[in-house]
């Protein structure tokens, strides 16, 4: 059973997020993200028991207009929840994604521009002979080619750089 997190651990963790390397990185760059929620991630192949966000990430005050937008899943756990947890009539809401979690896992799949197909389904456990995985593999490549043409080269080199979360 799934236990939502408590608005403490929620406010812990949004303190934790805006005082990571990452989360610095953006401010000083001036970098902001909005999201809303979606129905589902139509780049997942397996995308059901989620929360699932449309994200647009973009500078502000650098006289830029392009902006990078994409995907975002996260457990059913990232919620904020009203009556009992356990109660599936509970009303539950998605809790936002901070910027940080978003560009740490976009930059940890980043990583797919370093292996072939097999070699990076074999270290994930996706199946090597699966379809929908090659197609996960593919939206990550050209993923990452978009966020290093909209962060630049020098901006994304350094967020490879830092620790993951």
């Amino acid at each position: 059973m799934i236990k939502p997190k408590t608005s403490a651990q929620m406010r812990k963790e949004r303190q934790e997020n805006e005082d990571t390397p990452i989360s610095r990185l953006c401010k000083e760059a001036q970098l902001k993200m909005e999201s809303v929620t979606i129905f589902e991630n139509t780049d997942m192949h397996e995308s059901g028991e989620m929360y699932h966000f449309q994200i647009k990430l973009f500078f502000i005050g650098k006289g830029r207009i392009d902006s990078f937008i994409c995907q975002y899943s996260k457990g059913l756990a990232h919620c904020w929840c009203h009556g009992d947890p356990l109660d599936y009539g509970v009303v539950k809401k998605p809790i936002m994604p901070h910027i940080a979690c978003v560009l740490d896992c976009l930059i940890s799949e980043s990583d797919c521009l370093n292996y072939g197909f097999e070699e990076w389904a074999e270290c994930l456990g996706y199946d090597p002979d699966n379809i929908k995985a090659e197609k996960t593999y593919n939206i990550c490549k050209s993923q990452t080619v978009k966020l290093t043409t909209f962060l630049g080269q020098e901006l994304f080199d350094k967020m490879q750089e830092l620790e993951r979360l």
